[in-house]
């Protein structure tokens, strides 16, 4: 079902979700949808309570701005959701506590400039992860420990200064990693060394001064990579 293009404010509209009991798709991309600390934000999870088979939500280019620990907890089917080209600058930190099954999540061209370390702990299954375009600054070995399934991040165009060595060690099926156009000074040999699969690595237009002799040692499977 798709709802591109209309304004979803009126509380009323919370009707037209309470038979959709079956839905698997629903598209709200493109609208004026807000999350507002006035209780508006209640109606906008109250869209989500009754669709509870959903598998795929895409809320991109909306005027979210921070993101609850309510809105989607209904949702635990859902495998792909959609948040890129919102002005988020904040999500709670159980947020997508009862999104497990999620394998594809979308929080590009956003605000966020800091996220919990356990923000993402629960999501077991997630495959690939957006959240270049935003005001990212550090990448802790904390973040990502618990998505071992991950095979594409997307970070780039963020203000990453601190890249831990560790932050991508469980990462061990990622293939693709895109870094570029951060503030990142230095790689080491610790960086990149669990990610054995890894086949594509940009590092473009970063602010590289030292690059550790065996930063590589372990990507044998790497054929592509940008500095």
């Amino acid at each position: 079902m798709d709802f591109q293009g209309i304004t979803l404010f009126d509380s009323t509209f919370e009707a037209a979700f309470k038979t959709l009991t079956e839905l698997k798709i629903l598209s709200l991309n493109e609208n004026l949808l807000s999350m507002m600390p006035d209780g508006h934000e209640k109606i906008i999870e109250s869209y989500f309570v009754t669709p509870v088979n959903l598998e795929e939500l895409y809320l991109n280019h909306n005027k979210l701005s921070f993101v609850t620990k309510d809105l989607f907890s209904n949702l635990s089917k859902l495998k792909r959701l959609g948040l890129g080209g919102n002005e988020i600058t904040s999500i709670d930190a159980e947020a997508f506590q009862n999104n497990g099954e999620l394998t594809e999540l979308f929080l590009h061209n956003n605000r966020i400039s800091w996220l919990a370390s356990d923000i993402f702990s629960l999501l077991s299954n997630l495959e690939i992860l957006r959240l270049y375009n935003n005001h990212l600054g550090s990448i802790r070995a904390d973040l990502l420990r618990g998505n071992t399934e991950l095979t594409e991040l997307y970070l780039y165009s963020n203000r990453i200064t601190i890249l831990e060595e560790s932050a991508f060690s469980s990462l061990t099926k990622l293939k693709k990693l895109w870094l570029q156009e951060n503030r990142i000074n230095e790689i080491t040999n610790q960086h990149f060394k669990n990610n054995t699969e890894l086949a594509e690595l940009d590092l473009n237009y970063n602010k590289i001064r030292i690059i550790d002799s065996n930063a590589f040692k372990f990507n044998h499977k790497l054929n592509i990579l940008q500095l």
